[in-house]
């Protein structure tokens, strides 16, 4: 029982907030890129092998690429609600201008929930350079709902 007299119960799970548990740092080691892709992460420590370009980062944490989970592409930025008003054409030209800034954040993948006449999907289809772009379609909602766009 907690109340006036009675402490509360002791649970084991949680440390008090000055005693937060401290991660620990990651191993310095090394990690081989071909092509633009990561292909594999060394953290023996053994040295590389003879003749392979080296870049050393010092002590700098490399992290892996972001994913924004729940991003609309066509709605991003100052045109959010201009949306409704602009021709296909228009969205998916902004569209393209998102995707290709998202990448400068470290974003690698995005996830499109809601996408207006598979717009999202024409983008990855002709999109070189940006992030993987993972999109569910035009949402299944009423007519003229929040989420049609």
């Amino acid at each position: 029982m907690v109340g006036a007299g009675h402490p509360p119960p002791a649970r084991p799970d949680c440390l008090p907030r000055h005693r937060a548990p401290t991660p620990a740092l990651p191993k310095p080691g090394a990690i081989s890129v071909e092509d633009g892709a990561i292909t594999d992460v060394d953290l023996s420590g053994a040295a590389p092998p003879d003749r392979v370009p080296l870049t050393d980062l010092d002590d700098v944490t490399l992290p892996p690429g972001l994913v924004d989970a729940h991003s609309h592409q066509a709605l991003a930025g100052p045109h959010r609600g201009a949306v409704l008003g602009d021709d296909d054409t228009m969205v998916l030209a902004r569209m393209r201008t998102h995707a290709g800034q998202t990448p400068r954040a470290g974003v690698i993948t995005v996830r499109d929930p809601c996408d207006r006449g598979y717009l999202a999907l024409s983008l990855r289809e002709d999109h070189e350079h940006g992030p993987h772009i993972v999109s569910s379609g035009p949402p299944i909602t009423r007519t003229a709902a929040t989420a049609a766009i």
